[in-house]
């Protein structure tokens, strides 16, 4: 007979110190490989931690292969105004062959196709110039205080395939995506909305053999063919709007075209994982419907065949820490400025809702900036700072900074005010603002769009 239990005690043990450094990173996507490289050039010993076997986050893992939120539509053309970090990025993969130009998908939103080895191959490149070290296939998975000051986090507990150990460090930056640093270390954070909504998540894949030269006009036609399918009843597609276009390389596709819901129609929680395990296969399911509807019924994908999915199905939204300040979607909305600011974001709201997506373009001045104090647990560890979408945010704002270009801004701004921190030997609040944003401007960073930023024209 089988005794079921409630709880079994874990007998407790004593972690090895495995390793140390002056700031220790946790995530390697966007904002993670921009906050680690940033710090090393610095000067700073950085340890970044990362689960998978590359770094790149969702632009790897979850296939999203396209930049956005780095360039400001001009109607006419582009200005790129992320900058910094991000043009060594671009430049390493543009060298590779592996960036498309910009390209126009609606009004006030540029987005930039890339492959995804060449990403892969150019954080590689990144963070061994810079001097990172890495630690992958590892897990963050708990914090541990200060013992002489427990204001601060004295170590990270990883797991990994060498077991259980922990890492020292003097400052400490969550870039995991989900928050799951800060929540572990007694940081106040929040899940969807007052009504418990959450953007939903999307299973990315690409294609092979689709003939090029038959898919013109495809962006005009792709909505009127998705809503005759699902009006025929021959074709189970869950949602309206769809993304379809061509990467850096000829013949090779990819589709923005899923949305995996839970039993009563919600948005799955990505920090669930019987959810998460779900998602992965049903994800999976809609990719070959979708790609049987795309032979089927759109000129130049008959011949075409599935290249790959995505290793993870890509999450929109999860934790948000509550920071010093929050951004709020006025200040998106109306495009404002701020006395912290770190840099730019431009994405318009893009809100993926049940069967669709919401799209409401940046007002004012078609950008807005990003503060400094959403990266600033209002509680929790002085030594941790939050960068990417699991920073403080309200749900409509993180519909606009959650994208690749706002992470990058958020991560170099991270990794130099960590590396500032480290060098005076002071908290994040103790160094002054001025000093902050001259550091970043030196490195790149771009605060005001001029006519000294690269200016580029668009594909319809």
């Amino acid at each position: 007979m089988t005794r079921h239990t409630t709880h079994v005690e874990e007998k407790a043990r004593r972690l090895p110190v495995i390793d140390s450094a002056d700031i220790v990173v946790l995530g390697g996507g966007s904002a993670g490989l921009s906050a680690a490289v940033s710090a090393a050039r610095l000067g700073a010993d950085v340890l970044l931690i990362e689960r998978y076997g590359f770094l790149g986050g969702v632009a790897t893992a979850a296939m999203v292969t396209s930049f956005c939120g780095l360039y400001l539509d001009r109607t006419y053309d582009a200005c790129r105004i992320v900058r910094g970090f991000a043009d060594d990025l671009l430049s390493l993969i543009d060298a590779q062959g592996g960036l498309a130009p910009p390209r126009r998908v609606k009004p006030g939103a540029v987005s930039q196709a890339f492959d995804v080895t060449a990403y892969k191959f150019a954080a590689d490149d990144l963070v061994d110039d810079a001097g990172v070290r890495l630690r992958l296939h590892s897990f963050g998975v708990a914090a541990l205080l200060d013992p002489d000051d427990d204001s601060r986090i004295g170590h990270i507990v990883v797991e990994s395939k060498s077991g259980r150990g922990a890492i020292a460090g003097k400052v400490f930056i969550d870039a995991s995506g989900d928050g799951d640093l800060a929540s572990v270390s007694g940081c106040t954070f929040e899940i969807g909305d007052e009504h418990g909504f959450m953007q939903y998540p999307t299973t990315m894949f690409r294609m092979r053999n689709v003939e090029d030269v038959l898919t013109a006009g495809i962006r005009k036609t792709i909505g009127s063919k998705v809503a005759d399918a699902i009006a025929s009843g021959e074709y189970d597609l869950p949602r309206k709007y769809v993304s379809v276009s061509p990467q850096p390389f000829s013949t090779e596709w990819r589709a923005n075209a899923t949305q995996v819901r839970g039993e009563r129609d919600e948005a799955i929680d990505g920090t669930d994982v019987l959810q998460l395990s779900r998602a992965e296969t049903e994800g999976r399911r809609q990719v070959r419907e979708f790609h049987r509807f795309l032979k089927n019924r759109v000129d130049g994908f008959a011949n075409s065949s599935i290249l790959d999915t995505a290793p993870q199905i890509g999450i929109r939204e999860t934790r948000r820490i509550l920071g010093e300040r929050e951004l709020d979607a006025e200040h998106v909305a109306e495009g404002k400025t701020c006395h912290d600011a770190i840099g730019l974001g431009c994405w318009p709201f893009e809100t993926h809702r049940n069967g669709t997506v919401d799209w409401r373009a940046v007002g004012g001045r078609g950008y807005y900036d990003i503060p400094l104090g959403m990266m600033v647990p209002a509680k929790g560890p002085i030594n941790l700072l939050v960068a990417g979408r699991c920073a403080s945010a309200s749900p409509e704002a993180l519909a606009s900074v959650r994208v690749m270009g706002s992470c990058m801004v958020m991560g170099q701004a991270a990794g130099t005010l960590a590396a500032l921190a480290v060098q005076e030997t002071s908290t994040f609040l103790e160094i002054e603002t001025p000093l902050l944003r001259q550091t970043l401007e030196n490195n790149g960073v771009c605060f005001l769009p001029d006519s000294g930023l690269l200016v580029t024209s668009t594909q319809a």
